[in-house]
């Protein structure tokens, strides 16, 4: 079964969400930038995007605060702010349910890394800040490369053969496809 194209409407809502003062801006923002009630919103990137437009925003704003925690210039609490989370708790909750980890320790564990791993997170961290959607190459994406749409700017992580994409680097793509 093919993966249905998506409508030009929902891909350029994608590009205008990989900008931070869209994606922080949370749910109403997204629904003022489109005509479509919420309900048909939801059910659009349910098809299209295989997720609910809460989740998908959230792991932007996951994905921001990921990088604004790398540079470590801000506390945990102003990460949260910037990234859109006005509940502390909650972004605790999700950024230990992606990352595995506090904040405070994802910044130490960032700082700490000297490797090629850490080099390759900051090229992630650069790209996402230029609206540019971060699709990483793993035996475990959910559609297989040749299906998916790269239409728009976008960044490919590929690991090193044998071992593949290293966990740091996984959890900081947006996207995962499959390749043989």
């Amino acid at each position: 079964e093919r993966t249905p194209v998506m409508p030009p409407w929902l891909t350029e809502v994608l590009q205008k969400l990989d900008d931070p003062a869209c994606f922080t801006q949370g749910l109403p923002e997204l629904l003022r930038m489109t005509p479509y009630t919420q309900e048909h919103l939801t059910r659009s990137f349910r098809r299209y995007v295989h997720t609910t437009p809460t989740a998908y925003i959230n792991q932007k704003r996951l994905n921001y605060a990921a990088a604004l925690l790398a540079d470590r210039s801000l506390a945990p609490a102003a990460v949260a702010q910037r990234a859109g989370f006005h509940n502390l708790s909650h972004f605790y909750h999700l950024f230990r349910q992606q990352y595995g980890c506090t904040p405070l320790q994802y910044s130490a564990r960032y700082r700490d890394e000297q490797s090629a791993q850490s080099r390759c997170l900051a090229a992630i961290s650069r790209r996402a800040e230029r609206a540019c959607a971060v699709y990483g190459a793993a035996a475990e994406g959910s559609s297989p490369m040749w299906e998916t749409d790269f239409s728009g700017p976008v960044c490919l992580v590929i690991g090193s053969e044998g071992e593949g994409l290293g966990r740091l680097v996984r959890e900081r793509c947006d996207f995962l496809v499959s390749i043989p």
